[in-house]
Formats: structure tokens, sequence, C-alpha cells
């Protein structure tokens, strides 16, 4: 019974040891509750194992035949070794290491040592590694069934050798390792193998609890100071070292003293300490010339001002700020300078405000005081530089005191300002006329003069210019000479420099003025009266012998002044009516200057009278009608052109209130002055009575105006079968016996045909007219006329002289058959010339009733309407 427990132990502790050598938890499933034979077991690494028995909650195991897999794992070597002291590194050699093998089957293994040969070791075999360093330490292992573990790598760290140092100190060297000034302190250490650990340092070490950790320090505190240092490495290794560092950062203190040696002089003890590193040496030099080393007191002579410059040095080699010492031996009194400042003109004299400024210098004792005044009267103490303003001349008294009292003797400083320019006066003679410019003759005389006030330096010279020209000095009275407009500059200077501004004045030398004293205003084609004084401006006196020209409108006329500067001339206005000026001008000659004068002058437009002059009758069968006018401009002291006028007929019928216009029509001119006549033909007008007017249409009528004419009246006439006859004598308005005889009707064809006789006397003469072309008939009941072309002659009939006066004059006839009613016939005649005007009349006043012969209208109104229809079937 033992034996099988026994047994059954052995058999659990192996099962164990397989179970946890393949990963097999013995907390897993596969181990809890196994009561099955031949149970099949898939371990955590997949392997497959048969187990002919079953375990009893892993205590009581029956005995069963094990079943093993075929042995495929490597097998597993380590090492049995100290552990290190730190990391990798032992602070010992040599270190002594055991390998260990562990395998189901018998296993050897192989080592090698710093990349060594290869060598063998078995389970427990004892190596040991020595000298300082890393050493690499590689081995495996191989089993029975020749499975080979892969190589593992041991690193093994020896260090036997303490830490090594290098101190770094920064600041100020000095002399004899003495440091000048703070210090930093710094401990550099290396370590080639387990490297540094830790730092300390103690300064002037009284015990080890002073130590610090840490390898670098701030040093401030002078003196001699010792620093131990301790540096460990990670072995424990350490190294001690001990430095001694002396700090004087303080210069040394020199003492200056004197004592009198009796003769004026001084003897001068030098005394210097120094509390760290003790003086070196003390140097002193006299007025900064060669520097010498104190050894003992030295002497300094009575002469002036002494300066002595002193300064000491220590051990560690720190410089004393060099000290001053001044000894004053004074026996003369300062001097004592002025200067001023402001803008300096000439002679001296400024023309500014000037600043003053004093200055003392005393090369022994030193400047005390600074007096000045301006009446050595009252003295101010000076302090900073002052203004002086007032013109004119100003003393400064000064002088200056030091600091012993001796006192500088007076000095006077003489100061002149002027800052105000001169002023200048020209004076003309005699007294210019206007302002700006002023008017002047070449006779006239320019004086100048100039002051400069009462505090100024005074007049140095008075220039002048002309125009551009350069500047010259007045020394007279002056003329101009040239004529014409000129710049007139004048100006000063003082003896300081100023320089007055220029002042200019407008002149004109020999000026005239025309003034234009004639007509301004006047009508076409009449004589304006043009007159214009010229006078010289500057003498106020008239020019003779001057010649001024008129211009009105383009056209210019030219007269001479008389002797009271009068320039009259007359002349025809020749240009359209409207608003014009009126240029009067002098052009100048080498006497005079020119000059213009310009007025308005208004044109009006002439007057003429228009009269109707054309045909005043007419057939209806006529294709035309002849009007005329003939207009006559109004006779005063000259005639213009009167064909610039223009006219328009204006025709009324009597049957409506229609008129009809036509033209306007420029006049053409007649070998008669003054007189145009215009004819135009028109095509002829329904049968009718018409009134025609000749008008001057203003908007093209620039030179001739007029009232309208007075109408006239114009008959178109139906032609008829009646006719006229007669002959008989009438009195004239002379009183004269008038012939006449006559005969007019209507042709087949519509056209009026006949004859008139006209025969008058005039003193001796007698004029014979007769018509050579009836033109217009008409026959309205009692009444009759009509209108033709005629020529006429007279005859002496004392001297039997015959003239021929033409074939272009015009008549109308008009005749009254008052036989019926009981009453005289009555007999009208007017000849017109080639002009429309009247050439005779008769039968108007006296009224031309007959003083014998007989007129007959003879009347055929039966045949009146065949007559017309047969004419109108001819038309056809």
């Amino acid at each position: 019974m033992n034996n099988r427990r026994l047994l059954s132990s052995i058999l659990l502790t192996f099962a164990l040891l397989i179970i946890a050598f393949n990963g097999v938890s013995l907390a897993s499933p596969a181990f809890h509750g196994l009561t099955d034979r031949n149970t099949e077991v898939i371990t955590p690494t997949h392997e497959k194992r048969t187990y002919d028995s079953y375990i009893d909650n892993l205590y009581t195991v029956e005995p069963a035949e094990v079943i093993e897999p075929p042995d495929e794992e490597p097998p597993k070597s380590s090492l049995n070794v100290e552990p290190p002291w730190y990391d990798i590194w032992y602070g010992y050699s040599p270190v002594e290491v055991q390998f260990l093998l562990k395998d189901k089957s018998v296993a050897t293994g192989a080592y090698r040592l710093d990349s060594g040969d290869w060598l063998p070791y078995e389970n427990g075999t004892i190596i040991e590694i020595e000298g300082e360093g890393i050493h690499i330490l590689e081995y495996n292992a191989t089993d029975s069934a020749e499975n080979v573990e892969p190589t593992n790598v041991h690193y093994i760290g020896i260090d036997l050798t303490p830490p090594e140092m290098d101190l770094q100190i920064s600041g100020m060297e000095g002399n004899d390792d003495w440091w000048l000034s703070d210090l930093e302190v710094t401990l550099n250490a290396t370590d080639d193998y387990s490297g540094l650990s830790q730092f300390e340092y103690t300064v002037d070490f009284d015990s080890y609890d002073a130590f610090r950790v840490g390898n670098s320090f701030t040093l401030e505190t002078e003196g001699e100071h010792e620093i131990r240092w301790i540096i460990r490495d990670h072995m424990g290794l350490r190294l001690e070292e001990t430095v001694f560092i002396r700090i004087d950062k303080t210069a040394p203190q020199t003492e200056f003293s004197y004592e009198e040696d009796g003769e004026g002089g001084l003897i001068v003890t030098l005394s210097a300490t120094d509390s760290i590193s003790g003086v070196a040496q003390t140097m002193y030099s006299l007025d900064g010339e060669e520097w010498v080393i104190y050894k003992d007191p030295f002497e300094v002579a009575a002469s002036g001002i002494v300066t002595v410059y002193y300064n000491s040095t220590d051990l560690a080699g720190n410089v004393e700020s060099t000290k001053t010492e001044v000894i004053e031996f004074d026996s003369s009194p300062p001097t004592t300078t002025i200067d001023v400042e402001g803008s300096l003109g000439l002679n001296d004299w400024y023309t500014s405000n000037v600043t003053v400024t004093l200055s003392a210098s005393d090369e022994e004792s030193g400047v005390d005081t600074i007096l000045y005044s301006f009446d050595e009267v009252t003295w101010t103490e000076y302090h900073s530089p002052f203004e002086i303003s007032v013109e004119g001349i100003t003393e400064i008294h000064f002088c200056s005191t030091d600091l012993v009292g001796n006192v500088e003797e007076v000095q006077i400083f003489t100061l002149k300002i002027d800052k105000t320019t001169p002023q200048t006066i020209l004076t003309i003679t005699p007294t210019p006329i206007g302002t700006a410019p002023l008017y002047i003759s070449t006779t006239s005389e320019l004086s100048l003069s100039a002051t400069d006030g009462s505090s100024g330096s005074g007049v140095m010279k008075i220039e002048y210019k002309i125009d551009s020209g350069d500047w010259l000095s007045y020394i007279d009275p002056l003329h101009i000479s040239v004529i014409g407009n000129h710049t007139f500059a004048y100006r000063s200077t003082d003896y300081a420099g100023n320089i007055e501004n220029e002042k200019l004045v407008s002149l004109i030398v020999n000026a005239t003025q025309i003034l234009y004293i004639g007509d301004t205003s006047g009508t076409y084609s009449d004589i304006a009266h043009l007159r214009a004084q010229l006078v010289d401006v500057a003498l106020e006196s008239p020019i003779a012998g001057a010649v001024v020209s008129f211009e009105l409108g383009g056209v210019i006329i030219s007269a001479i002044t008389d002797s009271e500067g009068f320039a009259d001339v007359s002349v025809v206005i020749d240009v359209a009516a409207g608003d014009y000026s009126l240029i009067s001008s002098f052009e100048g000659n080498s006497a005079y200057f020119g000059s213009t004068d310009a007025v308005g002058f208004l044109v009006t437009r002439e007057d003429a009278a228009a009269r109707y002059t054309g045909q005043t009758v007419a057939s209806a069968t006529s294709e035309t009608i002849t009007l005329r006018a003939t207009v006559i401009e109004d006779e005063d002291e000259s005639l213009g052109n009167i064909s610039k006028a223009y006219v328009s007929f204006l025709i009324f019928s009597s049957s409506s209130e229609s008129v009809i216009v036509f033209g306007p029509y420029q006049l053409n001119t007649t070998d008669v002055p003054g007189l145009g006549v215009v004819t135009v033909v028109i095509s002829n007008l329904p049968e009718g009575d018409y009134s025609v007017v000749v008008v001057f249409p203003s908007d093209v009528n620039e030179y001739y105006t007029g009232p309208d004419s007075s109408p006239v009246s114009i008959t178109i006439a139906e032609p008829s079968r009646d006719f006229i006859t007669g002959a008989g004598w009438i009195m004239d308005s002379e009183d004269e016996w008038g012939h006449f005889a006559f005969f007019a009707k209507y042709r087949k064809s519509g056209t009026p045909w006949g004859h008139a006789v006209y025969i008058y006397q005039e003193d001796d003469w007698l004029f014979f007219v007769k018509t050579s072309k009836i033109v217009g008939l008409a026959i309205l009941d009692d009444h009759a006329f009509f209108e033709g072309t005629c020529y006429i002659f007279k005859v002496n009939f004392k001297t039997k002289q015959f003239v021929w006066l033409g074939n272009d004059y015009y008549l109308r006839i008009d005749v009254w058959d008052e036989g019926r009613r009981g009453r005289t016939d009555v007999f009208q005649i007017r000849i017109y010339d080639s002009n429309g005007m009247l050439f005779h009349e008769a039968g108007f006043d006296p009224y031309g009733q007959l003083q014998r012969g007989n007129i007959v209208i003879h009347h055929a109104r039966r045949r009146r309407f065949c007559l017309w229809r047969s004419i109108k079937k001819r038309r056809r």
C-alpha cells in the first residue's frame, strides 16, 4: 500500500511537471473532473496527449500507461550569476557565471566570450569573467533530439576605476591667482564605465554635513576659499579633490593729505589701504603729465593751479579710479569775454534782436561771479544769456570776480542795433495826374528822399530802376524820356544793411486821353458828325496836329486835331442799323503815347416812302400781271444805296379776307439817286377787284424802313364787247389846255386794243403823248379806264426845237360818260416815267370836266354773254 502511494505521488508529480512545462494551467477545465479512461487532452500548445487513466481531482492518479509524442522542443539553458550592482555593472573582478541546462533529455551547451571561440559547457559549468569594460557572453544548448536552442546573449560590465574631474572657473582673472569678480564654478567629471552617480561639494569645509549635491555654484564672497569635491560613480567609486580660490573685487583706497612747506608750497602725502589682497603700489601725476610711483611724500611748488592725479593698485590687480586734487595758487583776476548772436549787417550793426552771452575764465581759483550793467550804476549778476531788442547804440559794462576775491577791470562793449529799413519818398513835379497809374510827361521831375528814423544807422544809398533795367544809384532828380508805360521801382539801404522792400509805381509818360464828344446816333445814309478831343494827361493841355481815327462798323476815317485838340469829321453812315462801338483812337507818335476811347453808337434805318406803280387793270384773259413798287428815300443831307431795301406786295381781295404776299424783293437802283424800283411779273389773279399795298418787311431790312404804301386798286376785268371813244379838251393844273382823243375796246381774243393821244402845253413847249400799247381795259357802267405804254416828245413852238423824251412811259386814262345824266363828261390822265414817278397828270385839280368834246361808253349788253361764250369756245 505504501509502495502504491509512493508510485502515485511520483506519477502525480511528473504529470504536474509535464503540464506546467506545456503551459497548461492547473485551473484548466482539462484537469477538473477527468474521470474517464483513455481521455484525450489538447494542451494549450495544441499538443494532443492520451491518458489511459483518470485523475481524481488532481490528488489521486491511477497508474496508467503514458503515450509520449515526439520531442520537437529545443532545450532551455540559463545562467546563474550574482545580480549586477547597477544595470549590467559589477564593482569587482572576476565575476563567476554558472551555466544551467533544463531538458527531459540529455543536452550539451556551447558559449563564447567577447566574440571569441565557441567553447562547450555542461550543466553546472562555472567560468570567470574579468577585466574592466563590457563583456558579451553568448550561449545556447542542444538536446539529444538535436533540437538547438536559439543563442542567448548576456552582458556583464566591470567598473574598478573612480571618475575623473575637470574644474572650470568663469570670471575676471587678476594677478597671482586672484580673481577680480564673482565666479561661476563648474565641475565637469567623466566616468568611462558605469557612469557618474553623484556630485557633492562644500565651500570652506567645516564638516561633512556641509556638503551640497551639485556640480556648479556661484562664488561671490571676497577672500580665500577652500572648495572640496566628492564625485561618485554607480559602483560607489569616489574621487575627492580640494581647490583653493581667492577673490578680491575691491580696489584699494588712497587718501590725499598735505601740509605747507613754509615757502608757499605744499608737502603731499598719499596713503593707500586694501583689506583683501593688499596694496601693490600707488602712483601720481602733476597736471596729467608723467606718472610716478609714490614712495615718499613729495613737494608741490607754488605756481598757479596744480592738479594732482593719483590712484593705487592692489596685489590682485584692482586699479583704483583716478582721483584728483586741485591746488590753487591764485593772484590774478578772471577774464571775461562777451559773445553776441544775431543777424550782423554792415558796419558792425545788427539787424535783429541780439542775444548776449558772457563767459569768464580763471586759470587759478576759478570764477565766482559775472556782473554786467548798462549804465555802470546798476549791476546785475549774470546767470544765462539775455536778449537786447532796443534799436540804437547800447553800451554793455561787464566784469568778473574769482573765488579768492580778485576783481576784473570793467570792460565796455558797444552794441549797435538797427532792425528797421529806411523809408523812401518819391516826389514828382509837377504833381502827376491819377493814382495808379500816375500820368507824367517827359519834363516831369522825379525826386527821391529817404529817412532811417532817430535810432537808425542812417541812409547809406537810394536806388531806382525803370522797368526791368538794373538798379541805379540815385544822385539827382531825373526825367523819364521814353514815352509809354513804365514801372518805376525805388528803395533805400541804411548803413546797417537793411534794404527797404522795393516800392513800385506805374507811370505813363506823355500819356494822352482822347474823349469823344460827337454824335452817338445816326441814320443809315445820313451824315454823322464825329468829334473828339485829344489832351496831354499830365499837363492837362490840348494836343494839336495829331491824327485821330474814328472807326464805326469797320469804316475808318481820320482827322487832324486843331489848336484846341479837337478832331472833327463828318461821315456818311454806311452800316446796317444796330448798336455799334464808335472807337476814337490816337496811335501815338514820337512825342505822345497813344490812347483810345469807345462809346456806343446807335444806327437806325433810313426812312423811305413806297408807292405801288404797277399794273392796276388787266384782262382776265391775260396770263400774267405786272407788279411794281417805287421807293423814294427820305430827302436829307445824303442818300444811301436804295438797292439795300426790300419790299413785299400784299394783295387783298375784295371778296374775301385772304391776303396774298409776294416778296420780299430787293430794289434795283435807278438813274435817280435815292429812288429804287422793283418789277415783278406774277400769274394773273381771278376776275375781281383787289387792293395792293407795298410794305417794308422788318426782318430783312437792315438799312431802310418806312410806312406801308397807300392801297391801290387792281381790277381784273372780264372782256366784253363794250368799248369807249372820246375826244375834246380840258384845263390842266397849269390852266393850260389839254387835248385828247382815244379809242379802246377788247378784241375777239379778249385782249385790249386801242389808241390814245394827249397834247398839252408847258411854257413854250407842246408835249405829245401817244400810246404804243393798251395793256388793260375796264368798263364799269358810266366809268371806264385803261392803261398802256406810251412815248412822249415835245416841240418848242417858238424855236421849232424837237425833243424826243422816250418810249418807256406809262399812262392811265379814266373817263366818265355823264351825258345821259345831263352832266359834263370827265377826262383824267396820269403819265408815269420808267421809274413809276408821276410825269404829268390832268383832270384832277381842277376836276377834268370837258371844256369841249364828247366821251361815249358803248355798251353791248345783249351780246356780252354770247361773246364771252364764243371766247371760251375758242380757248377750248
